[in-house]
């Protein structure tokens, strides 16, 4: 073997041994996992309202009263259905100052549906209330029927939903 056959496969050894340590070394990047919320981290004895909007809006008006009446803030998880159905109530909502989130286009069980429609309903959703109120409803979701997995909660922290409750 001549002298610069041996230098060439020498330095294609060095070439690849170091292409493989770089691949086998590179650590992906890591989708973001929702985080699930059962209870918040509190020494304080604190409750924490939230209220499922439905499509029709029936009760969020009286709510909303009795809220302000004691001067209590809340969470909102709302559907893009019911945004459409009821804009006003929506806009209510976040003139009160109240917080909200996102609860899906029109409550899905999110174990029983595709990645793709998962985050077709989130951002849906989220074009809906931000365009109506200007306010995201990031990073708040829950899910409908209070059903998740690992698959709902990759999805749904990978579209910014970073906490589940």
């Amino acid at each position: 073997m001549n002298t610069s056959r041996k230098a060439f496969r020498r330095l294609f050894g060095v070439i690849l041994s170091l292409l493989l340590l770089f691949n086998l070394s590179a650590t992906p990047a890591l989708a973001a996992t929702s985080q699930i919320i059962y209870q918040g981290s509190t020494s304080n004895k604190v409750v924490a309202l939230t209220f499922d909007d439905g499509s029709d809006g029936y009760n969020i008006q009286s709510i909303l009263n009795t809220l302000s009446a004691n001067n209590i803030k809340a969470t909102f998880f709302l559907t893009g259905q019911g945004a459409e159905n009821h804009p006003q109530a929506i806009k209510n909502i976040v003139s009160a100052g109240h917080d909200i989130g996102n609860h899906s286009y029109n409550h899905p069980d999110f174990t029983n549906v595709a990645t793709t429609e998962m985050t077709n309903q989130l951002t849906r959703t989220e074009t809906i209330i931000t365009n109506l109120t200007g306010k995201s409803t990031k990073p708040f979701f829950r899910a409908p029927f209070g059903s998740y997995n690992s698959t709902v909660l990759q999805t749904v922290g990978n579209a910014g939903y970073t906490y589940t409750f």
